[in-house]
């Protein structure tokens, strides 16, 4: 028997099939067996700690198997044995740290929860549409969906555009009879917070149940142009497309001829797609349609 030699274990890790004939001795790096070039490098590592090679090894294995931490221990470690003088080695390292950097950063956005900006950025959002009486509540009569809509009110009201938001998405689950109204705020909270795609999917189904509706015509166009990951294929074809955009902002325009928010914010698409001629009539007649609107 041979004495254990941490070259017999690097080479096993990472030998190549040249022939046929070696079939039965096929390093796993060769086969893709990730987890036994780990084992093999290991052991090699065990008998010789500086080994560069079964290093550079493991540190192969580790990136093919997902594990970035290690992979990234390895690198460095084998850059520091061979002290700095090979630039794929110090270029590895680069590469693992900047995929696990990527990987924890999508981790941790994916579980944070988007909030609403301040309340100035909300209410100047809130400013750039006419305000409209709320509808009339009887509270004596209502439901809890429609006491939960009453509360949302008062909060857009009082500048509690959280509670508001909160307040909106329990009245629609709850039901209430004005849901297409509650739909159309749920949705433009989505849109202020940087849900797109919530918004979206909100002003599909205040749409779908009242069409007659130029505001959220002319939001839903707004969600156009904003870039999102898409909730759906056919929703895909949809967001970041300024065709829909304008599409949308001519169907509210068919809804309500006389609304000056809906030429208002067309304006304001143009003037960001660099239509300077076409924003500034849009300007126009929305000043037109309401002379004392600042």
């Amino acid at each position: 028997m041979c004495d254990a030699d941490p070259v017999f274990y690097s080479n096993r890790a990472a030998c190549t099939l040249h022939h046929q004939s070696f079939a039965n001795t096929v390093g796993y790096a060769a086969l893709k067996q990730h987890d036994k070039t780990v084992e093999d490098a290991s052991a090699a590592l065990t008998l010789n700690p500086d080994y560069s090679k079964a290093l550079r090894r493991r540190a192969h294995a580790y990136e093919e198997l997902g594990r970035d931490t290690e992979a990234l221990s390895d690198w460095t470690a084998a850059c520091i044995v061979e002290e700095f003088k090979f630039s794929d080695c110090t270029n590895s390292v680069q590469r693992v740290l900047k995929h696990l950097a990527d990987t924890k950063t999508a981790e941790r956005l994916s579980h944070k929860t988007k909030k609403l900006p301040s309340p100035n950025f909300v209410l100047a959002y809130l400013s750039s549409f006419r305000p409209k009486p709320w509808p009339v509540i009887d509270s004596a009569s209502a439901e809890e969906g429609d006491k939960a809509l009453q509360r949302a009110f008062e909060h857009v009201d009082s500048a509690e555009f959280n509670e508001a938001s909160e307040a909106f998405d329990l009245a629609i689950r709850l039901g209430c009879q004005y849901l297409p109204l509650a739909l159309n705020y749920s949705g433009t909270f989505a849109f202020i917070r940087g849900d797109p795609d919530v918004a979206f999917t909100d002003f599909n189904k205040s749409l779908d149940l009242d069409p007659n509706q130029s505001q959220v015509w002319a939001k839903r166009a707004s969600v156009h142009m904003e870039k999102g990951t898409p909730v759906s294929d056919e929703e895909a074809k949809m967001l970041g497309n300024r065709d829909a955009a304008l599409a949308d902002f001519a169907k509210a325009i068919e809804v309500d001829p006389q609304d000056p928010d809906v030429y208002y914010h067309r304006g304001q698409v143009r003037f960001l797609m660099g239509d300077f001629f076409d924003a500034a009539a849009d300007y126009a007649h929305s000043a037109e349609l309401d002379k004392k609107f600042v």
